[in-house]
């Protein structure tokens, strides 16, 4: 199954990017975060659904065969860590920054860890806020 994702996305504030990666799993973001209005003559903070999360692309709504393995492989191939690291990319590579500024929440926090992990070449600064841990 090959569907387009797509990412629901705000963004607020002026200047320099950064991206805001959510909780949860599954716990968008719905309105700015209120510590960083002050910053937002200084910097556009975006936020994004990741997939499957709030208003993105849900890519997989039911399996189609029974087979327990082929469903989880199909689960980490749609919505695994990897995607989600490449999401990431793909948001950096469409803000068209070379690095990105990154601030991570919980579940958010991790993925930016692996992000940073995967593509240190790209990261400015990472913010991690009371970061999950696996």
């Amino acid at each position: 199954m090959n569907r387009t994702i797509e990412l629901a996305h705000f963004a607020v504030g002026e200047g320099r990017n950064v991206l805001i990666i959510h909780g949860g799993p599954g716990r968008p973001f719905r309105q700015p975060i209120s510590g960083l209005e002050s910053l937002t003559g200084e910097f556009q903070f975006h936020y994004y659904d990741q997939r499957g999360c709030g208003k993105s692309t849900r890519p997989i709504d039911r399996f189609e065969l029974a087979n327990m393995y082929e469903n989880m492989m199909e689960l980490d191939r749609t919505l695994g860590l990897g995607t989600q690291i490449a999401d990431i990319e793909r948001i950096r590579q469409i803000l068209g920054d070379d690095k990105l500024i990154l601030i991570g929440y919980s579940w958010g926090g991790f993925l930016a860890s692996l992000y940073a992990a995967e593509f240190p070449e790209h990261v400015e600064a990472l913010i991690l806020v009371a970061p999950a841990i696996l």
